[in-house]
């Protein structure tokens, strides 16, 4: 009697997972995990959503000074003051992380 693993020879080496229209679908391969490609992904949502954050505080900024008093003016300049500058430099180390990520054909980034 040999010893085998638990589960070996339950499954067919051959065994393609089909849906319902006979086309195969995403199977288990005998490849090995490669993070990269959802790697790209998320680094590209993230630079997605830190511009347009970036655009909706300019946006909102413009329509607070287009719509208001100039009482309520002096306080937007003030928060803009305090919000505007880390949250561009927040979306240029993002997006500068997500071209150099992306230049490297995905192979790290910018050191992070």
């Amino acid at each position: 009697m040999s010893e085998n693993p638990p589960g070996e020879g339950l499954v067919p080496k051959d065994l393609t997972v089909v849906d319902d229209q006979g086309e195969p679908t995403n199977a288990p391969t005998d490849q090995p995990y490669n993070p990269e490609k959802a790697r790209d992904e998320l680094r590209g949502k993230i630079a997605g959503w830190l511009i347009a954050l970036l655009g909706f505080i300019v946006l909102a900024s413009f329509m607070t000074l287009w719509l208001t008093n100039s009482k309520l003016t002096d306080g937007v300049k003030d928060i803009l003051t305090i919000v505007f500058g880390p949250v561009t430099a927040l979306v240029g180390s993002a997006i500068g992380y997500y071209f150099g990520g992306a230049t490297k054909g995905g192979a790290g980034g910018g050191g992070g």
